[in-house]
């Protein structure tokens, strides 16, 4: 059987349930900040009517809190591991498609335009989105221990 890489393990067992924790509790308390974060409040403001968007949005990311502080501590099945960051890798995808149409509609693409919230979400989604197609692709994903003990 194969061992997760322990640089994989801590990402996704330790990093995204944190990450994802804070965006869940970031949804339900404070959504304004949530909506800043892609949208100036020069340009639209948060309105308590889309409290909505911003509970389904708390669900998605304790889901995936859940599921990484959970599931992947309860298996080692390297199957079970790509499959969920195959699913996460999707949410990730359609972040960046969202940060990429936010900014184009705001006529923010230009880097000199950007803020310190549009270069921090786009850093970290990028990263994070490296570090899932690496660990997809096999790149140091798991230790063979038979190939090990042979060579």
């Amino acid at each position: 059987m194969a061992q997760i890489h322990p640089f994989y393990r801590i990402a996704f067992t330790w990093v995204d349930p944190i990450i994802s924790a804070m965006t869940t509790y970031t949804a339900y308390t404070s959504p304004a900040k949530i909506l800043e974060t892609g949208i100036p409040a020069t340009i639209s403001t948060y309105v308590p009517q889309q409290f909505m968007v911003f509970w389904h949005l708390g669900g998605l990311y304790s889901m995936i809190a859940f599921l990484s502080a959970v599931l992947l501590r309860y298996t080692a099945d390297l199957g079970v591991w790509k499959i969920q960051q195959a699913g996460i890798l999707l949410v990730d995808l359609q972040l960046i498609l969202g940060f990429y149409v936010a900014q184009e509609a705001q006529g923010r693409l230009s880097l000199a335009a950007w803020r310190n919230e549009d270069w921090f979400n786009w850093a970290l989604t990028s990263f994070i989105v490296i570090v899932r197609v690496a660990f997809l692709a096999s790149k140091g994903s798991a230790v063979d221990q038979n190939k090990k003990m042979k060579g």
